[in-house]
């Protein structure tokens, strides 16, 4: 689903993730920001892809998705072992069911003018570059007198406008959505993938059944085909 606004798509995760720009992609629509470094993976000897996979991990955990202490044997990678690939495939995946669970209560709220406050997007905005802290000017005074009264106001004057700054937020206004999610947990005690997935099946059976009235498990199963 994520390389689908890339226009991409990828028939065999094992075969089709090293090969073009599906990995540059896939990473830019986790991150939010480009790899200037990385492009294509076609015409690429073993031991540079290597290098472009440890780039990839180090852009990944810079940006949260994958934990500090995750490690990715890049040679193994490379070299398509279904192990590495896959595991770090479902570490992607539980990113974005974490991401879904955080904000499940509100994606399914019945109120339609609350639900369309936030919009539902995948990836992140890019981290906007720090504003670079304006040099005083100096006078040939300084130290002295009156001047250096104005140098002090002045530098103090540049602080205050860059701790003035409004906080970034990568998705802005997540705090409004998360705050409709009944269980407050932190992000270190979610529960696994799985579980989350679980809850979030398990709660629109049960939206769907209300819906329908009573019906049996049998009677479930069919309107399921």
């Amino acid at each position: 689903m994520r390389l689908l606004q890339y226009d991409q798509l990828l028939n065999n995760c094992l075969m089709d993730l090293l090969t073009g720009t599906h990995m540059k992609f896939l990473i830019e629509s986790m991150t939010g920001s480009s790899i200037k470094r990385l492009e294509s993976f076609d015409g690429l000897s073993q031991q540079q892809k290597q290098t472009r996979i440890d780039w990839i991990v180090d852009e990944l955990k810079s940006n949260g998705v994958l934990p500090q202490d995750s490690s990715v044997d890049s040679r193994l990678f490379v070299m398509r072992s279904a192990d590495q690939v896959f595991e770090v495939m479902w570490r992607l995946v539980s990113h974005d069911i974490w991401f879904v669970w955080e904000r499940a209560e509100y994606l399914q709220h019945e109120d339609e003018d609350i639900l369309c406050q936030v919009p539902f997007k995948w990836t992140p905005e890019p981290i906007p570059e720090k504003p670079k802290a304006k040099k005083p000017k100096k006078s040939l005074l300084t130290g002295f007198g009156p001047g250096a009264v104005i140098e002090e106001q002045s530098e103090s004057q540049d602080e205050i406008e860059i701790e003035e700054t409004e906080p970034f937020s990568r998705f802005p206004n997540a705090d409004y959505v998360k705050k409709f999610k009944k269980k407050k947990v932190k992000y270190d005690d979610y529960p696994s993938p799985e579980e989350c997935i679980m809850e979030m099946v398990n709660y629109q059976l049960k939206v769907f059944i209300l819906e329908l009235g009573f019906i049996t498990c049998s009677q479930l199963l069919l309107t399921r085909h």
